[in-house]
């Protein structure tokens, strides 16, 4: 049956004073929850340095109460791109150590029905959790009562925020729940250039709403705010307020489960201020993952998971699926480079030429040697036929070299190592493309770190050879030969 906003607020009354005197001796009631089990959850991918191949993963990793449990050994962690692991170098760490940050908005029931101690204890715990917020959070507080009031946008500044909060006062009877969740979900913005998409909406209500007696227009409200809260990322938790029964909450209990929140439900005050602490442990309990790779697929939809292994057992993770851009290309600066190399060459050529001219008594025969030249594949510059190396290529800035020692059409072509991750394999956009049948779309892959040269098989078909023996991961020496499938390369060092 319906409960009428008038008449709750009475009744709330005489059940606090009726609880007073029967909670005496008796234990607690439990936190409600719906998950049971520990869990990873993915709660957001930020692919906004996709292009240079910097994720950011924001990871729940809660047990069955909801109580966050800390990972942050980077060996633990898996990442994995439409099922497939990810080489590259993770870094771990918790919401409250990460430069990285949450938005926030709670959304606040203060109607008649909610005054006195249910209101009260909801607002101490709101303060707590916004006192909690660091510099790099953002947060807005909405409470609906007469009308819906809102502490403004999206921002840093939550003592603002505590202070308009303890000045808003509990009054009318209409209850406008939907219309406050909406506006709540239009403070995130649909894009995710001017705040990252790790969000999150808080609501704490006894869930009645003013279309109780609508059931079609009440679904439609909660499927508006379900299609807003995926469209913005944002996941709903809810504290419900069951003071006076929990017909209402399951509508809230469904649009938590929906989004991927949490629920928790109190049945009297002091719960409600209790769950809100719990709610903000969740949320800073957070893991951040960060990773650096170029081994992945780009301009497409890729599904991401996590996974994480503790006490021998492994944890998967929800997928999220985001677009990943077309990875930044250095090409204009490595022609740029090159050019300029090209240019003083040149000149030097020229110089040489003039100086040798003016030596001679006799005129110089110039012979016309033909169009003996073709492009460097590297730089791009027209060299001779005859250079096995490209002398453009090889004045560039180069960490080592890998020298193409098999016969056939590669054989003498050198391989340039640049970076501090270099990805060797069949597909376009590794580092190092060797086009042959013996070798993987990403085959293999070289890490520099401290002058030291680590080669590791990214679980190619074929395999990876160094000095004949087959290896999964090694430090390379220089004149080691390396067999990337059929293909076989003498590794240098720069000299």
């Amino acid at each position: 049956m319906r409960r009428l906003p008038t008449a709750r607020g009475a009744s709330a009354r005489l059940f606090l004073i009726f609880l007073t005197f029967t909670s005496l001796g008796r234990p607690a009631t439990a936190e409600v929850i719906q998950q049971g089990t520990t869990a990873l959850r993915l709660d957001a991918v930020d692919v906004e340095g996709a292009a240079k191949g910097d994720f950011t993963f924001y990871a729940s990793f809660l047990n069955r109460h909801y109580k966050p449990q800390t990972a942050t050994n980077p060996k633990d962690w898996t990442v994995t791109f439409d099922g497939e692991p990810v080489d590259g170098a993770v870094e771990v760490k918790q919401l409250t150590e990460s430069p990285k940050g949450i938005s926030l908005v709670v959304v606040l029931a203060a109607y008649q029905a909610v005054e006195g101690e249910p209101f009260e204890q909801s607002r101490k715990g709101v303060t707590r959790m916004l006192n909690r917020l660091r510099a790099q959070d953002n947060s807005a507080v909405i409470i609906y009562g007469s009308s819906v009031e809102t502490s403004g946008s999206l921002n840093p500044a939550h003592n603002e925020a505590v202070g308009w909060l303890t000045e808003r006062k509990v009054g009318g009877v209409t209850v406008q729940l939907f219309e406050s969740v909406e506006k709540g979900l239009n403070l995130f913005p649909t894009g995710f250039d001017a705040i990252s998409p790790n969000r999150a909406l808080l609501i704490i209500s006894d869930g009645y709403d003013e279309t109780a007696d609508d059931p079609a227009r009440a679904k439609d409200r909660i499927q508006t705010i379900q299609r807003e809260a995926k469209r913005r990322n944002v996941r709903i938790n809810v504290v419900g307020n069951a003071i006076d029964g929990d017909e209402e909450l399951k509508q809230l209990k469904k649009i938590s489960s929906y989004t991927g929140g949490t629920y928790r439900e109190a049945t009297h005050g002091a719960k409600l201020a209790l769950y809100v602490d719990h709610v903000a442990e969740e949320l800073l309990g957070q893991h951040v993952i960060t990773l650096k790779s170029t081994d992945f697929e780009e301009s497409k939809d890729t599904a991401f998971k996590l996974k994480v292994t503790q006490s021998g057992q492994d944890f998967t993770s929800n997928a999220v699926i985001r677009y990943v851009p077309e990875q930044e290309s250095h090409l204009l600066k490595y022609l740029a480079i090159g050019g300029g190399a090209a240019l003083g060459l040149l000149l030097l050529i020229f110089i040489i030429r003039l100086i040798i001219r003016a030596s001679r008594r006799e005129p110089e025969v110039i012979q016309d040697l033909g169009p003996e030249t073709r492009h460097c594949g590297g730089c791009n510059n027209q060299i001779p036929l005859a250079w096995k190396v490209c002398q453009y290529c090889e004045a560039l800035p180069h960490l080592g070299k890998l020298i193409v020692a098999s016969s056939g059409a590669l054989n003498g072509h050198t391989f340039f190592i640049r970076d501090s991750l270099t990805n060797i394999g069949k597909a376009e956009g590794n580092s190092i493309v060797i086009d042959d049948p013996s070798v993987s779309k990403h085959h293999a892959g070289i890490k520099v770190k401290d002058q030291r040269f680590e080669l590791a098989d990214f679980g190619s078909t074929n395999g990876v050879l160094v000095n004949g023996q087959r290896i999964s991961k090694l430090f390379l020496k220089d004149g080691d030969r390396v067999g990337i499938g059929g293909v076989e390369l003498e590794f240098r060092l720069k000299k």
